[in-house]
């Protein structure tokens, strides 16, 4: 496996990678097209030529899954032990930014895919915070120790999947 090299402004980028896109093929085997990146996906032209992206999806996030669970539908999915990190890691501000931006994408993904979404972690935090008061200071709060360089990284990690559910929350 090869890593980037974080630097302190990225480095919360490549432990987030680590942590939510290197996981065991024995454990996306599980939710087979809810672990299809396309930032390592080896796929048949005629799967293409079947099931093509969604150009609904704006921006950056969730098409991917969403071609995933969509070709999970109508084809097998294999994982394997082949994880892939980014190399391109992007600064903290700019990856909270895009999970800032990438709400109307998640709400298109739970539109499309209510059953499979409905049962991600991701999806049971955010309508968990989506009925708490406060939330919009509870989001400063988030990403703001997301952002927090000097807090041990699993607290920033903790802090950005609270600050994306907590940003998501607030849109269901």
């Amino acid at each position: 496996l090869k890593h980037a090299s974080p630097t302190a402004k990225t480095r919360l980028h490549a432990a987030q990678s680590l942590a939510s896109e290197c996981v065991p093929a024995s454990v996306r085997a599980q939710a087979p097209g809810r672990y299809v990146f396309t930032s390592n996906v080896l796929v048949h032209r005629h799967v293409l030529s079947e099931i093509s992206f969604d150009p609904g999806f704006q921006g950056w996030g969730w098409e991917d899954v969403d071609w995933g669970l969509r070709v999970a539908g109508q084809f097998p999915i294999l994982h394997v032990d082949n994880a892939a990190t980014h190399l391109g890691l992007d600064q903290d501000s700019t990856l909270i930014g895009k999970y800032a931006r990438s709400v109307d994408n998640f709400l298109r993904l739970i539109d499309r895919h209510p059953d499979e979404m409905s049962e991600t972690p991701l999806y049971r935090a955010a309508k968990r915070l989506s009925a708490m008061p406060g939330l919009a200071i509870l989001i400063r709060v988030f990403r703001g120790l997301a952002r927090f360089q000097i807090l041990p990284m699993r607290l920033r990690l903790l802090s950005l999947k609270l600050f994306r559910a907590a940003t998501y929350g607030a849109r269901l």
